[in-house]
């Protein structure tokens, strides 16, 4: 618990003031407590003196040991005022808990002022930000990682909110592993403003989908997505940590995502990876160009399943995106007509962190003006520990919405089950 918690806080570059740490330490405070404890019950000599101090270098080891030896501090380099910030935590709360000055706390606290210095002559434009996806995937915490390039410094840098993750994000992907995955399973995906991946790379980790189309309209976060898939499924040559690729994404760091689309092409190039799965069907995965404003119906083939996270924001973009979502889950109707199929009518999720209830109103109207019908199927909010992200929000709720055709335009669509969210 203490390992995997703490390599989910500092590879998920949360700050030390962010109350994952604190759960952490109350952790580790009952960890050297209960130890404590179980030998106070005994005479103390030399030996159960010596065996403490063993078992508290252990503890330190393990902290040591996840920040040098951790597959992802092999893979993704740590920002300066990250590891310094953690290296200020483990030296105090070991100090609070009357450690003495040992070789381990000394350690912690020279690492510390080592990369202080360096966290104060240039802190990194971009982070690696790893994302624990292991608990809906049935597996054991801290197996199932996403790791992404982000913005550092900045939520609305670079002309663009997509170059960080949002909680729409992180909600909507903790659907689709638990809840959501029937719905996802051998489907063709769409999803619309997929910012840096997240929603996406999430479900490809962790689901057999048939396609997946990631959609943006912004070619910054059209790179970043490229890039973030590019290393959470890099070619088998790539998979194994080198000196040669940990350097190339310490200058990362700094430049960003690489460019792979230019400005100039990317309403025209479509971004196409490979992605090879032991035991399953190779899902196609597709990045390419969609902007709302000027999306017509010929220009997507449709969807089985049409995603969304934090894109209902900007009141004058819904009628648009109402708009694209209607032409997406017509186009899906009427290849099953064509096709003769009887299969489950298409549906649209998108998550909405409830930021303004006015502007989830106008979505609402904008849905029923576009003749879309729609339900609220699941809500929730993270616990102040649960948090993982720095953004401008950390506790309001977000809401999934399941969007279909109205019924009029969709006759299939009456023997649709409500409610299965």
């Amino acid at each position: 618990m203490i390992k995997s918690s703490f390599a989910k806080a500092y590879f998920g570059h949360l700050p030390v003031e962010m109350a994952a740490w604190t759960e952490l330490e109350t952790f580790v405070d009952g960890y050297i407590g209960a130890m404590r404890c179980s030998r106070s019950r005994k005479p103390r000599g030399e030996q159960e003196e010596e065996e403490e101090e063993k078992e508290i270098a252990l503890l330190q080891e393990t902290f040591s040991d996840v920040m040098r030896n951790h597959r992802l501090a092999r893979s993704y380099p740590v920002s300066p005022a990250q590891a310094a910030g953690a290296f200020r935590w483990l030296r105090h709360v070991f100090e609070r808990n009357g450690v003495p000055t040992g070789e381990g706390l000394l350690a912690f606290t020279e690492e510390e002022a080592r990369v202080s210095t360096a966290s104060r002559q240039q802190e990194p434009e971009f982070i690696f930000k790893s994302f624990d996806r292991s608990a809906g995937a049935g597996t054991t915490a801290g197996t199932t990682f996403v790791t992404l390039l982000e913005e550092n410094r900045h939520l609305l840098g670079r002309g663009t909110t997509g170059l960080t993750s949002w909680q729409g994000a992180l909600f909507l992907s903790d659907w689709a592993q638990n809840q959501g995955r029937r719905f996802l399973e051998g489907k063709r995906v769409v999803e619309l403003g997929c910012g840096t991946g997240l929603v996406g790379i999430s479900i490809l980790k962790t689901t057999d989908v048939k396609s997946y189309t990631f959609t943006d309209c912004h070619f910054r976060v059209i790179n970043a997505v490229i890039n973030n898939l590019q290393i959470n499924f890099p070619p088998a040559k790539e998979d194994e940590p080198s000196e040669k690729l940990f350097e190339a994404r310490l200058r990362q760091l700094q430049s960003g995502p690489e460019q792979k689309i230019s400005h100039e092409k990317m309403s025209c190039t479509s971004y196409h990876h490979r992605l090879s799965r032991e035991g399953g069907t190779d899902p196609e995965v597709v990045v390419r160009h969609l902007d709302w404003t000027s999306f017509e119906e010929g220009d997507h083939e449709g969807a089985d399943v049409i995603l969304g996270a934090d894109i209902v924001y900007e009141r004058g973009l819904l009628p648009p995106l109402c708009s694209v979502l209607r032409s997406l889950l017509r186009r899906r109707l009427h290849r099953d007509d064509q096709a003769a199929t009887t299969t489950t009518a298409a549906a649209a999720f998108v998550a909405c962190t409830e930021r303004s209830h006015t502007t989830l109103a106008v979505f609402e109207d904008c849905l029923r003006e576009a003749r879309l019908a729609f339900e609220i199927g699941c809500k929730g909010c993270y616990s102040p520990a649960e948090s993982v992200l720095n953004s401008d929000v950390q506790h309001q709720p977000t809401r999934i919405y399941k969007i279909v055709l109205g019924q009029v335009e969709d006759a299939a669509a009456e023997g649709t089950e409500r409610g299965l969210l």
